[in-house]
């Protein structure tokens, strides 16, 4: 973002704004006189300039260049761009119309525009075997197709080709230039003027040529004149002109000489008119005539009053240099900005023009300006101090003023107080001449001009209601606004009057309300504008009258119209008199002051010469009357330069051919910068950059001059800018046509390569699949003679075989009759066999019988341990209640029943009976909380061992009850059958079993499985006693989510591999008092539900792992096979 040192600087003292000399000015021209000009300044960190400027020109692409330390930096209205390789820069010397010499340093380099667009930099004198002592060129001249350097006492001559010759002088030298055919030096000789003499290839004196001036002094500065030859600046800041034959004094010296003034820079803005840079009293400007035109200094908005430098560019701007900026101002000033600085300390509300001066209100009063003032502060001066003014209005030859008082001032400057303070606006309706209408805080007030030059006031009836405006429209119907919802209707007579209030249809009260006069008719403010409509006595759409017409700036609030051409604003924010808005010049304007981009003005008026009048926050601003078009309106944006991001090449961006700029496939990253060389709007422009092509639209206007694409696919593509001024002003290009080249394996020649490639490759295979066919085919033959063989072989062999399988059918004949008689011994083996087999089966029935009882005995054995355990804390609890202590307290009152009283109130121990009886309470509460705790898991127990039984009763009988169960709850349920809260405080007790997971299953043989692996577990780790016991439960979805698997682990005493083999055994058990089915039982349950049950250990004293995997849903035929 560019930084802009502040237009105006509010300064409450300073010199006059212009010196005027000549005829007298009226009390308006002498306030113009003392308006700030609009400037614009730039920040040295923005312009990139380093050190002081030397010099500057107009390139020719029309950038201004400045010359300075750091090179020449070149501006073109948007972008400030440093040239590179011209460090301590010097001077410089035109060539040609295209093509300049820069002298740095000891060095001379060529600089010129390309045709591709852009500059060119190159190397053109370099000396390695110059003098040592030889210092840098501090003037340059181009002549006779030389080039003609001064470095102190040397003058050298650098011819077309590079080479240069030193000439030493006898004096020190300070600037050479050129005149039609005659090159001349100042010093360098015995004069102070002196001319070069080929012939001789020395300087002769010319000092003569000086006498026209009368001046004859040391020449410090040679700046060109427009109409040929130089203007001379003098070490004792004295100016002569020389146009090559005659020389003459500068009649601005007088001026100069007289003022004290000390010149560092001097530049001719037009013919004979100069510009003045000054060490201590800023920038001043002159007349052809020699007279001071203008001065611009510190109060004017300059950083500094000493001047360094000075430039003048194509489009009427004068650059200054000061310390840390570069300001710009216009050269034929058309607007001036009045503020604090002449005395306004408030925003202005209100104009008048009146007697020739201009009236201002505020909310701090009236002010109006001063034709006597001497200093700057001065201009404005206030005349009704602490009353805010609404509104202005010139009636019978007086100026009313409405606001916190009403009163009038007449042209010989008398003052005379109304009766109608609060009041906010005026109008003087057409059919009453002598009658001025003024919107009131109360209503409305009528004041009628007497003959004698007197006024009356005269209240309206109505309600009291405060009348923002008051409006008529050309029929003569009286109409006034509130502000709100609700319009009036004002009726006058011959002597006095009467409003009534009436409501918008279709508008809410918090909607503010304005009425105006556009051409006769009466216009309401809205998102649809409504028009008063005098034959249906009421307000109507009128979708054609905008409100806010147009696009931003508007320049001023309030503006009404048809379209942005055709538009109205009201003369102040508490009138409805609307006149024309201004062109759209004025608009940009005002709507960039103080650095904006849409400041707004309050209040308008137009002088009796189409000069506008604007008051706002800002002060009071004037521009001239627009007499015809503006200068830049040729000027269009341009491409500054095209980036390819990719290597950081500058692409050319004056592409002349018809045919699109071919750029390669790898360029195809590229940054745009546009530029809009328009000075005068440098601060103020937005861009538009689209590229037809890969925007489907046009973007929003940016600040930003910079557009970045990347990776843009092959195509063609066309790049439009478009930039705004201030104004308002557009102008579209179409800046560069480009195709982005596709990638040569994308290019038609690699498309034949493919194909030809292709074509390659089948006729390749196809030559190979035959090839392999025909040796294919003389494998075949060879090695069907050789299968020919081996059957013919194989065939002899089987007639042997043949004959010998005759053999064995007569053996086997014999055989089979003894197999006769070996079968019917068989058979009578089998059916005492089968016998045998009845009488095992009815003693395994009875077995398994056996069996299962002893597994429900278990179940039910593991289950009334659980029961004991309760049994013994409710035993223990009620050992140890509190119980017995309600009954102490039940004989203690029976004992003082007779005066319990006095025994609960002043006895001590009395006293302490409902506070003991209380916590009693809460301890017997926490008791038969506990208790029913306890028989809450006997229940649960007891349910547990009918469900044992239940199975039993119905196992040959019955198929299992499946159900959906989580997995976490079953096993927190078998802890507490198991021991609740006391297993956990004996062991450790990890429960990490996700809560999703669940099954389908016989929940009742499920909880006998887990009762029995958690017995298991507990015995395992009392055996080994560990220092803390613990026992972990994990579970996790396997095989696809098809399976759940269960892990019970503990660290407890551990298993062998040994004993390992034999544990699902029924009978065999490692405890002292087990009897081997437990997991017998828990194995044969787990099958019987379409499960397994595993074991795994590391040896002994390493614990145990118990693994029990179910199935997620239950298999039909498993379960069928089970049962």
């Amino acid at each position: 973002m560019r930084r802009i040192f502040p237009n105006i600087v509010l300064i409450a003292f300073g010199l006059l704004a212009f010196a005027i000399y000549g005829q007298e000015k009226s009390p308006l021209d002498l306030l113009l006189s003392r308006g700030i000009p609009k400037s614009e300044s730039f920040q040295s960190r923005t312009t990139g300039i380093r050190g002081d400027i030397r010099g500057s020109t107009v390139l020719p692409n029309g950038e201004i260049g400045f010359i300075a330390d750091n090179g020449l930096t070149a501006f073109d209205g948007t972008n400030w761009s440093e040239v590179e390789g011209l460090d301590w820069a010097m001077d410089f010397a035109w060539i040609n119309d295209s093509k300049m010499a820069v002298s740095h340093g000891r060095d001379i380099s060529i600089f010129e525009s390309e045709p591709s667009g852009g500059y060119k930099l190159s190397l053109f004198f370099h000396d390695d075997d110059a003098p040592s002592d030889l210092i840098p060129f501090s003037s340059i001249a181009y002549f006779q197709g030389y080039i003609f350097a001064t470095a102190g006492t040397r003058l050298i001559i650098i011819d077309p080709e590079g080479k240069g010759s030193y000439h030493q002088l006898e004096n020190w030298t300070n600037v050479c230039f050129s005149i039609g055919d005659e090159l001349y030096v100042t010093g360098g000789a015995e004069g102070i003027l002196n001319r070069w003499d080929e012939s001789e290839q020395k300087l002769v004196n010319a000092v003569d040529l000086l006498s026209g001036s009368g001046i004859y002094e040391w020449i410090v500065q040679a700046i060109p004149r427009a109409e040929g030859g130089y203007w001379l600046l003098t070490e004792h800041d004295n100016v002569i002109g020389f146009d090559g034959s005659k020389t003459w004094a500068w009649p601005g010296n007088e001026i100069i000489s007289r003022d004290s003034t000390k010149i560092r820079s001097l530049v001719e803005t037009s013919p004979g008119r100069l510009a003045i840079g000054t060490s201590r009293q800023g920038m001043l400007l002159f007349k052809e005539d020699g007279s001071l035109r203008l001065r611009f200094s510190v109060p004017q908005g300059l950083e500094s009053s000493h001047v360094k430098n000075l430039a003048t560019d194509q489009q009427g701007g004068i650059w200054i240099h000061t310390q840390n900026y570069l300001t710009r101002l216009p050269q034929e000033p058309k607007n001036f900005l009045f503020h604090g600085a002449h005395g306004l300390s408030e925003g202005v509300t209100c104009i008048a023009l009146f007697n020739n001066r201009v009236y201002l209100g505020t909310d701090r009063g009236l002010f109006v300006n001063n034709p006597e003032a001497e200093t700057l502060v001065d201009t404005f001066e206030i005349i009704r101090d602490g009353s805010a003014t609404e509104s202005l209005f010139v009636f019978k030859d007086s100026l009313f003023v409405a606001g916190a008082e009403l009163f009038t001032i007449s042209r010989d400057g008398q003052i005379k107080e109304l009766d109608g303070a609060g009041s906010t606006n005026f109008w003087q309706p057409s059919r009453f001449p002598d009658t001025l209408l003024v919107g009131h805080h109360l209503g409305a007030l009528r004041i009628d001009a007497a003959e004698n030059g007197e006024f009356k006031t005269t209240r309206l009836d109505g309600p009291s209601s405060t009348l923002q405006s008051i409006v008529e429209n050309r029929e003569g119907e009286l109409l006034g606004s509130t502000g709100t919802n609700q319009y009036a209707r004002i009726r006058l007579d011959e002597v006095g009057g009467q409003f009534s209030l009436h409501r918008f249809s279709n508008q809410t009260a918090s909607h503010w309300s304005n009425l105006v006069s556009v051409e006769g008719n009466i216009y309401s403010n809205g998102v649809v504008s409504k028009v008063w409509d005098s034959q249906q006595q009421a307000f109507l759409q009128a979708p054609e009258m905008i409100y806010y017409v147009g696009d931003q700036p508007y320049g001023f609030e309030h503006v009404y119209g048809k379209s942005a051409e055709d538009a109205y604003v009201a003369i102040s924010s508490r009138s409805s008199i609307t006149v024309p808005r201004p062109d759209r010049q004025v608009i940009g304007e005002i709507s960039s002051i103080h650095n904006s981009t849409d400041m707004r003005a309050d209040c308008l008026v137009y002088d009796s010469k189409g000069g506008v009048w604007a008051g706002g926050s800002f002060g009071l601003f004037f521009a001239s009357p627009t007499t015809k078009p503006s200068e830049t309106t040729s000027i269009v944006p341009r491409l500054h330069q095209v980036i390819s991001t990719v290597d950081g090449e500058n692409l050319p961006i004056n592409h002349t051919s018809p045919s699109p700029l071919k750029l390669k496939s790898n360029l195809n990253s590229l940054e745009i910068t546009a530029e809009y060389p328009n000075f005068n709007t440098s601060n103020h422009q937005r861009f538009q950059i689209y590229l037809q092509g890969l925007d489907p639209n046009w973007t929003e206007f940016s600040e930003s001059n910079q557009r970045s694409f990347s990776n843009l696919e092959p195509g063609t593509y066309q790049l439009f800018l478009t930039a705004m001024d201030p104004f308002g002003t557009t102008d579209t290009v179409s800046a560069l046509s480009f195709q982005i080249l596709p990638p040569w394996y994308r290019t038609f020649p690699a498309y034949f390569l493919y194909l030809l490639g292709s074509i390659l490759f089948v006729v390749g295979v196809v030559y190979l699949y035959n090839k392999r066919q025909i040796e294919r085919s003389k494998e075949l033959e060879d090695l069907v003679k050789e299968r020919t063989k081996e059957i013919e072989l194989k065939n002899a062999e089987l007639e042997k075989q043949a004959r010998r399988l005759e053999n064995q059918n007569e053996e086997l004949g014999e055989k089979t009759e003894k197999l006769t008689t070996t079968t019917e011994t068989l058979s009578s083996t089998l059916s005492q066999l089968q016998l045998m087999q009845d009488q095992l089966v009815e003693t395994a029935r009875t077995a398994g019988k056996a069996e299962i009882a002893i597994n429900v005995l278990h179940n039910i054995g593991n289950v009334l341990n659980s029961v004991n355990v309760a049994l013994s804390v409710l035993n223990e609890r009620m050992d140890n209640s509190k119980i017995a202590n309600l009954t102490r307290i039940a004989i203690l009152l029976e004992a003082n029943k007779d005066h319990i009283d006095e025994f609960l109130t002043q006895d001590p121990k009395g006293k302490s009976v409902p506070e003991y009886l209380i916590r009693l309470s809460q301890i017997l509460n926490e008791e038969a909380l506990a208790t029913q705790y306890e028989l809450s898991v006997m229940g649960e127990d007891i349910d547990h061992i009918k469900s044992i039984i239940a199975a039993q009763q119905t196992h040959a009988k019955a198929e299992s009850l499946y159900e959906t169960i989580e997995l976490r709850g079953l096993c927190e349920n078998a802890l507490s059958i198991l021991g609740g809260q006391g297993t956990r405080n004996e062991f450790e007790i990890i429960n990490d079993i996700p809560a999703h997971i669940q099954v389908e299953c016989d929940r009742h043989k499920l909880l006998d499985i887990v009762l029995n692996l958690v017995t298991n577990a507990s015995d395992a780790i009392h055996e080994e006693d560990p220092p803390i016991g613990v026992i972990t439960f994990e579970a996790e979805l396997v095989e696809e989510g098809d399976f759940m698997q269960l892990r019970v682990t503990d660290n407890g005493c551990g298993i062998d591999k040994e004993t390992m083999k034999s544990l699902f055994r029924h009978g065999f058990t490692t405890k002292a008092k087990g009897h081997g089915f437990g997991l017998h039982s828990c194995a044969n349950t787990a099958q019987a539900v379409g499960g397994t049950l595993t074991l795994e250990s590391e040896g002994k004293g390493k614990g145990v792992t118990a693994i029990l995997t179910l199935p997620v849903k239950p298999r039909k035929s498993k379960v069928s096979e089970s049962n």
